[in-house]
C-alpha cells in the first residue's frame, strides 16, 4: 500500500493594482524610460527605491503588462542576472517618467 503525500495549499499571489500603486507606476515608467535596453533587477531597485525588483516585475505582469526576461549570466556572487524589457507595444504607453529616479 502506498501513501500519497499531501502538499501544502499553494498561497495565492497578491499583487497591487497598477492604477493605485505609485510603486508599480514608478517601475513601469522606469522600464519605459529604459526603452529596448531594459533594466536589471539591481537597476530597478536602485532607480525606483525598491528592494524587490523581481517581485515588482511579477506584479506588473499580474496587471497585464508584458515584460520579457533576458538572462545575462551570473554576477560575481554567482547569482543569476536578468534584464527586463517591456514588449514593444507596451513601451508606447503614455506614462510620464517620474523625476526622482536615481539612474
Amino acid at each position: 500500500m502506498t501513501t500519497q503525500l499531501e502538499l501544502p495549499a499553494r498561497k495565492s499571489f497578491h499583487a497591487a493594482a497598477l492604477a493605485s500603486s505609485k510603486k508599480l507606476q514608478r517601475v513601469l515608467a522606469f522600464l519605459k524610460l529604459c526603452g529596448g535596453a531594459g533594466a536589471t533587477t539591481m537597476e530597478i531597485n536602485n532607480a525606483c527605491n525598491s528592494t524587490r525588483g523581481s517581485s515588482d516585475i511579477s506584479e506588473l505582469r499580474y496587471n497585464g503588462i508584458q515584460i520579457d526576461c533576458i538572462p545575462e549570466g551570473v554576477n560575481e556572487n554567482g547569482a543569476q542576472v536578468n534584464r527586463f524589457v517591456l514588449r514593444e507595444t507596451i513601451a508606447r504607453l503614455e506614462i510620464e517618467p517620474e523625476k526622482d529616479f536615481h539612474a
